[in-house]
């Protein structure tokens, strides 16, 4: 039950995410407990040759399952053409790297903008980085090129820094849409940005409502196994002893 929870959750999650620009969907793996091997050992039917007596191997009893990581799914979400100079599209494994109070961290999500200070910023306000630091544009026209040039009324003012990493299942969601590096190494990498365009979700609306069903189906139905179990329990205990020896 506490395992079809965690599923539920983490559906439950990826279905509130479904607008959120940039979004990984999360898929929860799972692991069986270590199973018992049952033997009987008093049936004297089972002898060797010697007449000694054998326990009768009768199979494996399974001890339940238990979530063991959370996986991301790294496919692309669905273009969404906006338009817009400051919306980008990062073609390629790469993350925008950003500035904010607790250190760097990267997303994924291109909808940037640009705050009363003049530089280029998230949705949230935190700065967006460059090669040489935060983005400051001083300017009325903004482009942003395909290597990631920033360019302002014709000229190129910085270029952004987009982070590549070897495995990218080690970065961790910090809230607000944005990752944090948990060990793993930057490499070099190849990332187009595509202007105009944001990447949405990858995730299937439909998909994660069948999956939210069924797992609520298990979830009743292992709530009333457990229920049952209960009540053979108190059969035992409450009806059985009270019967004449």
């Amino acid at each position: 039950m506490l395992t079809h929870m965690e599923q539920t959750a983490t559906t439950a999650n990826n279905l509130a995410n479904a607008n959120t620009s940039g979004f990984r969907k999360d898929l929860l793996l799972f692991d069986s407990h270590p199973g018992r091997e049952i033997w009987r050992t008093d049936d004297p039917t089972y002898l060797d040759i010697n007449g000694r007596q054998l326990p009768k191997y009768m199979g494996k009893l399974s001890t339940g399952l238990t979530d063991t990581e959370v996986y991301r799914d790294e496919s692309y979400g669905h273009m969404i053409h906006t338009g817009k100079p400051l919306d980008v599209f990062l073609e390629g494994h790469g993350f925008l790297r950003l500035e904010t109070p607790l250190g760097e961290r990267f997303s994924r999500a291109g909808n940037l903008t640009i705050n009363e200070e003049g530089f280029l910023t998230n949705p949230e306000g935190y700065r967006v980085l460059g090669l040489s630091g935060p983005v400051s544009i001083t300017g009325k026209e903004v482009q942003i090129g395909r290597s990631g040039n920033v360019i302002v009324d014709g000229e190129t003012v910085a270029a952004l820094s987009i982070a590549h990493f070897e495995d990218v299942q080690q970065l961790r969601k910090d809230g607000d849409n944005l990752w944090r590096n948990e060990g793993t190494a930057e490499v070099p990498g190849q990332t187009a940005v595509i202007s105009g365009v944001l990447e949405g979700s990858n995730v299937d609306v439909s998909r994660e409502m069948v999956n939210l069903i069924s797992q609520s189906r298990h979830f009743e139905m292992a709530s009333k196994s457990l229920q049952t179990g209960d009540e053979i329990l108190n059969v035992i205990v409450n009806q059985l002893a009270r019967m004449p020896q």
